[in-house]
């Protein structure tokens, strides 16, 4: 194996599974139907999942997230304030979110900081 070869002080500090989970982020762009997108979900933290579209290629985005949401796959997750600070550097608190709204537009609003971009007091 190739890290096997190489110096100690060279070798990688973290494995690829925490580069992977933590470092990554994927769009949902180029799933084409539900069983890609679920091996997706089922491969990656939700909360490394971005809603995105192909428009004007192929554009069944909306209709592939409305089937995600309606099929139950997703469930509620509580993210609590230590979490948000330790895995995304914030201090604000973030309710009972539904995966589906993390996938749909909360994880992107993490991402590129746009909470409250779109109304006075962000999105509730």
């Amino acid at each position: 194996m190739l890290l096997a070869t190489l110096p100690g002080a060279d070798k990688p500090k973290r494995s690829f599974l925490d580069v992977w989970q933590h470092n990554i982020y994927l769009t949902t762009a180029d799933a084409q139907d539900m069983s890609s997108l679920r091996a997706l979900l089922e491969q990656i933290p939700v909360d490394r999942v971005l809603y995105a579209s192909n428009y004007p290629f192929e554009e069944r985005g909306k209709e592939l997230m409305e089937e995600l949401r309606d099929c139950g796959f997703l469930t509620q997750v509580k993210v609590s304030m230590y979490e948000l600070h330790v895995r995304h550097t914030l201090t604000s608190y973030m309710d009972i979110q539904v995966e589906w709204e993390r996938v749909s537009w909360g994880n992107a609003e993490m991402v590129f900081n746009l909470k409250g971009a779109n109304t006075k007091g962000g999105r509730r």
